[in-house]
């Protein structure tokens, strides 16, 4: 196309861009710079723990960034590695002090919340046959009158749960039993590993016992590496190395995560532990069952689902930036938990698209332009900038001419 200005000819100029348009962009940005400009995004994946809130309560801008989400209908899934509670817990949770950010009357929608229990449910209803013998490890999560557990997370969202044969507290012998029967046939037995730290039970199906008083001790371990040492399948739920503790101690202060103890059985249980699975964010079957299922129910609400234009919001890089990096998300690193800037050079794969304080910073500031106006008016302005000096100060000086004060 070609367009004559004051008698002389530009080529190349778009005729779809006229004067007004261009200049009206430009002087939004230069007026409007967001506080967090991580990309176009228009769907949010946001971890819980260390970026919704900590053991003390809901994290600065929390209740801001979810007002905002909810306000301007953008599709959203709450997406935790927690193993001790799946959607009905984390609802609870949110109704709970001193983590309330909904009421009973409006709570978080459980279509909004996937867990890596819900994936590890998921996980073993594709792949672990009837009949077959689960020995599970897991965690209770208690909220106001709500109990929730791995156990009773499975129960609910399996189908055939009562077609398997699971336990928690096992004798020597049935300990010798269980081995044998995976070592004679494959696929057969399950250590299934979804304590989000302390292991906790509630009682076993058998002996009505708590399967593990004493909570990781030397016999828990020793029962899950001989059946794993015999061929049993490992399927753990997270690999987070951390958990954050309340402790008014200005000092960093984090207790071991599930991933500790998923690496300490995968080393005691080597080789026959090597085809172990984890189903959480960062786990090597964490993009089926976590990513690219939350970004089903991204679409169930109305959104893209894109990954590319998707952020997963999180605040660690072995596990939210691995799991946005490895499905082609956006990666938005809170610094409100785990993980500061300064612990990337441990990460060098785990590189963050963008990096915030807190979630709060995600929020535009009233007269923003949102992250996606802010890019496509970056695109006209690297257009403007390119046109010869003589037509851009004439489209800039008609625009002064017509634009409020």
């Amino acid at each position: 196309y070609q367009r004559r200005v004051h008698g002389e000819v530009y080529p190349g100029l778009e005729m779809k861009v006229c004067a007004s348009t261009c200049l009206l962009l430009l002087a939004l940005v230069g007026v409007a710079s967001a506080k967090a400009n991580c990309g176009t995004i228009d769907g949010y994946l946001i971890d819980l723990d260390g970026t919704m809130y900590t053991p003390s309560g809901l994290v600065p801008g929390a209740t801001e960034f979810y007002s905002w989400i909810l306000k301007n209908k953008i599709p959203h899934v709450f997406l935790s590695n927690t193993g001790a509670k799946g959607p009905e817990g984390v609802q609870a949770k949110f109704m709970t002090a001193p983590w309330i950010l909904t009421t009973p009357e409006d709570p978080v929608p459980l279509t909004s919340i996937r867990t890596a229990s819900s994936a590890l449910a998921d996980y073993i209803s594709d792949n672990v046959p009837a009949g077959s013998f689960l020995y599970i490890i897991q965690s209770v999560a208690k909220y106001g009158t709500t109990t929730d557990s791995c156990v009773l997370v499975l129960q609910r969202h399996i189908a055939h749960w009562g077609q398997y044969v699971w336990r928690t507290d096992l004798s020597n012998d049935e300990v010798h039993e269980w081995a044998l029967r995976a070592t004679k046939s494959p696929n057969s037995t399950y250590v299934i590993s979804c304590a989000d730290g302390q292991a906790v039970d509630q009682q076993d199906p058998v002996t009505g016992k708590n399967g593990y008083p004493n909570g990781w001790s030397f016999e828990l371990l020793s029962t899950a590496t001989i059946l794993i040492q015999n061929g049993a399948q490992y399927i753990n739920h997270a690999p987070d190395m951390h958990n954050m503790v309340l402790d008014p101690s200005p000092a960093k202060m984090m207790t071991v995560g599930p991933g500790a103890f998923s690496e300490l059985l995968r080393a005691a249980a080597y080789p026959m532990s090597a085809n172990a699975v984890t189903v959480g964010k960062g786990g090597n079957a964490g993009t089926k069952y976590m990513i690219e299922a939350a970004l089903q129910l991204l679409k169930s609400q109305g959104g893209s689902g894109r990954p590319e234009t998707t952020a997963m919001v999180g605040d660690t890089l072995d596990t939210d930036i691995r799991a946005a990096n490895a499905a082609g998300t956006i990666g938005v690193l809170v610094l409100s938990g785990i993980h500061q800037s300064s612990d990337e050079k441990f990460f060098p794969n785990d590189k963050p698209t963008c990096v915030v304080d807190s979630v709060g910073d995600l929020v535009p500031e009233p007269g923003q332009l949102t992250s996606d106006l802010q890019s496509e008016a970056a695109a006209l302005l690297d257009h403007l900038t390119s046109l010869p000096e003589k037509l851009f100060r004439q489209l800039e000086s008609a625009l002064l001419k017509v634009l409020p004060q």
